[in-house]
Formats: C-alpha cells, sequence, structure tokens
C-alpha cells in the first residue's frame, strides 16, 4: 500500500508537526524540466588517439606540456590500449599524469567531531550524507548537508519516533530519503531554502532503501516476493508512477538520465551477501533491459554517458573503471585491469561532460587521488593536490568529493567534503596541466 500527502513544514532550527494536503511548495519538482531522452543524442565520429608516452615511464618524468590531453570537442575518442605488464612499486602508471589546480581552485568544508560519511551524494556545490556511526553501522538519525561553496557544514534533519534515515540524495535545493521502522517506509523530501519538509509516499513491507533522483523523477527499488527487485520509476512532480522495470536479482545502484534508467543487479546468497551483479540500462524506447556489463556494482549515468566500475574478480581484486554512450555502449576502459601492487578504482561519478572517480593508479606513495576524464581526452588524468580521496559526485557545474582522515600526511589533514568548479577543472585540461 502506498499514500500520497504531506505532512510536515519546518522552519530554521525547529520542526512543527501538522496535517496538510498536498501543496505546491511539497510537490513541485526542482528547477528545470528534465532534459528530452539523450539517447537520440548523434553520433560522433571517434578521431585516432595520439601516441602516449613510452610504456613504464613513471608520471613525475614527464614534461605536462608533452601530454595529449585533449581532442576535438565533443567527440569520443578511441583510447590507446592500455598495458598489462607490471611496474617497479610506487611508479605509479604511465597514462595517469598529475594536473595542478590553480591556486583558490579547491574549495572545502571541514567535517567537525569526526563525522564519518557513509554514502556522500551531489549537486552543484552542495553534498548530503549521514554520520556511518550509526547502529551497525548502516544508517543513522541525522542528515548532514555540506557547501563547499561556502565552507559551511550542518546537520539538517533528525529523525525520531524510532525512524531511520538511509542514504540521502540532492537535486538542486531538494534533499531526498527514505527513512523506516517496523515494516513501514516513508520518501521524505526537504527544501534546504525555504524549509519545506514533506512526506512524498509511504507504504509497508520491505523496502530495499535504495532511492535514485534525477532529471524531474524519482527511482525507488520495491522488494517482491522473489528473489527480484523491481524499479518504479516517479515523477518528482506528483509521485505519479511513469513505468516499472523488473529486474532479474536484487538491485546495487540505480542511476537516472533523461528517461534512461541504468543499474546494476545481481544475485545474493543465503547471508545476503551479494555475489555477482551486471549493468543493464532501459529506456522507454527499449523497455527490456540491456545488458552493457557484467560485474559492474557501482555506476552512474548523467547526459550521455554511462560510467561503471567493472571488478570480474570481485572484493575489489579487479577494479576497473569505464565508460558508454548511451546510444552507443560500446564499453572504453578508462584505467587498466589493476596488477602488481597497484589497486583499482572506485566511486565513478558523471556530469557536465566529466567522468570522475577515486583512483589508487599512482602507486602506494599518492593514496587515492581525485581522476577525470572527458570524451574529448585522450586519457585520464589525476587531480593534483588531492589525496585521500572517497566518495565522488560530479552534478550542476561542480565536482565534489569525501576526503577522508589522512594521519600520515604531514600535518595530518581532517575528514573535509571538497570540491572544484567543472569551469576550473576545464580550464586546466585545456592548457595541457
Amino acid at each position: 500500500m502506498i499514500l500520497l500527502r504531506s505532512v510536515l513544514r519546518s522552519v530554521p532550527g525547529l520542526i512543527v508537526a501538522g496535517t496538510l494536503l498536498l501543496t505546491s511548495a511539497c510537490a513541485s519538482a526542482p528547477s528545470g524540466s528534465p532534459p528530452a531522452n539523450s539517447s537520440e543524442s548523434p553520433v560522433d565520429a571517434a578521431p585516432a588517439a595520439t601516441a602516449l608516452p613510452a610504456t613504464g615511464t613513471p608520471y613525475a618524468e614527464w614534461p605536462h606540456s608533452a601530454l595529449p590531453l585533449t581532442a576535438a570537442p565533443s567527440t569520443w575518442p578511441t583510447l590507446a590500449p592500455w598495458p598489462s605488464t607490471s611496474y617497479p612499486p610506487g611508479q605509479g602508471w604511465r597514462a595517469l599524469a598529475v594536473v595542478d589546480l590553480p591556486s583558490g581552485a579547491l574549495h572545502t568544508a571541514v567535517l567537525q567531531n569526526n563525522l564519518r560519511v557513509l554514502r556522500l551524494h551531489t549537486s552543484g556545490p552542495r553534498a548530503v550524507f549521514t554520520d556511518a556511526r550509526g547502529p551497525e553501522g548502516k544508517y543513522n538519525e541525522m542528515i548532514f548537508l555540506a557547501d563547499v561553496a561556502s565552507g559551511t557544514v550542518r546537520k539538517i534533519y533528525t529523525a525520531t519516533g524510532r525512524w531511520h534515515v538511509w542514504e540521502p540524495v540532492i537535486d538542486g535545493a531538494v534533499v531526498y530519503w527514505m527513512e523506516g521502522k517496523s515494516e513501514q517506509w516513508r520518501i521524505r523530501s526537504l527544501d534546504v531554502t525555504s524549509g519545506d519538509l514533506c512526506t512524498v509516499l509511504e507504504g509497508r513491507g520491505d523496502p530495499s532503501y535504495n532511492l535514485t533522483v534525477g532529471d524531474g523523477r524519482l527511482a525507488l527499488v520495491r522488494r517482491t516476493s522473489g528473489a527480484s527487485d523491481s524499479i518504479e520509476i516517479r515523477s518528482l512532480t506528483d509521485a505519479r508512477l511513469i513505468r516499472t522495470i523488473e529486474t532479474d536479482g536484487r538491485v546495487y545502484k540505480v542511476a537516472l538520465s533523461g528517461e534512461a534508467v541504468f543499474y546494476s543487479s545481481g544475485k545474493v546468497d543465503s547471508a545476503g551477501i551479494m555475489t555477482t551483479a551486471n549493468a543493464w540500462l532501459s529506456t522507454p524506447s527499449h523497455p527490456a533491459p540491456l545488458l552493457v556489463a557484467k560485474d559492474a556494482y557501482e555506476l552512474d549515468a548523467h547526459e550521455n554517458i554511462l560510467t561503471w566500475v567493472s571488478d570480474p574478480a570481485g572484493h575489489g581484486r579487479s577494479d576497473q573503471v569505464m565508460a558508454a554512450r548511451i546510444d552507443n555502449v560500446a564499453p572504453v576502459a578508462l584505467t587498466p585491469t589493476p596488477h602488481g601492487d597497484l589497486t583499482g578504482s572506485a566511486w565513478p561519478a558523471t556530469g557536465d561532460g566529466f567522468v570522475a572517480w577515486r583512483s589508487d593508479w599512482l602507486g602506494l606513495k599518492v593514496p587515492a587521488r581525485l581522476a577525470v576524464w572527458s570524451p574529448g581526452m585522450l586519457t585520464a588524468v589525476g587531480i593534483g593536490g588531492t589525496a585521500a580521496v572517497g566518495m565522488v559526485g560530479v552534478r550542476d557545474g561542480w565536482v565534489v568529493w569525501f576526503t577522508e582522515y589522512d594521519e600520515y600526511a604531514d600535518p595530518p589533514t581532517p575528514a573535509m567534503i571538497a570540491g572544484i568548479r567543472v569551469a576550473d577543472l576545464a580550464a586546466v585540461l585545456n592548457r595541457g596541466g
């Protein structure tokens, strides 16, 4: 059973309970209208890849000006084959050069009180998350909002009455999340500028707590009586059901791009652990899910770009970042398969024409830098001045990520949310570093 209603309105620092009819303030979607289906975008011709530096050359020895970073605008290049040989420990991988940001381009918001980010979701300079120190490390009653443009972090919501919060998401100025208790669930929204707090949907049963918003739509994963989940696509304007996608297993992650739905799903064992997962794409013109990639878990989609992490060996032993177009799902590898002492990559995100992720491809001496790539670039690059990068988001003109507490830095750096404007990033890449 699902109900549609509005129940609360908040004022700064205070939540006032009451019963209301559904109002335009609660039901309206974030500013902007859904874009046209990006799967209809024309196919660009792929330019020939420029030769990369010689195999085995440590990135630190490359003159940045000699590295070919960009191709013709709005193109999708054929990348050079990745090397399969191992390299000496600590030297790094030849195809991930480092470019440095200009002074003042990096924006940060320091996390106080040892906050631990469970999962980050971003829109523009804003990021929302829960504190991972909740019961069993799975949930918490509080939602936090960071804004790297203003350098602030604040608590914006606390659940009461034994309700627990799962993985909030943000679209513009509106935060959405799932909360539940005792076989009950509800989806709530909070406009962080007006303070409007609403219940968008509620029901009974066992939800997956997997919620996604984007392009005027909401994706809700519903548990079924069998071993497979269904994905409901609803309008953010009035919660109207647009369509339902039946999957082949339990859903791990969902991403929305226009009317396209990109998701990973797989089988779970008797202990409830997902052992394998595949990435699928469903569009209104081709609603039957298309298998995009096997052994894929984390993923994202925006405009005409799909990105995901492929891990055929399982348990993070062979993480490789991939990308494809919605209108042509032939994948390209943005990183090679891990080898030697170098670990893989994680948390891919896409938006504003870029793919960004946490990359460990610089060896053990440089922990987890931010890496980026766009279809106009011939190779991925690492971003100088970033380290201990966790989850990443790209949306609405900003790349934003979580930086973990780094006790080995000199001096140690605190946990923080960091970000750069896409315009600043593009300017650096167009100059070649």
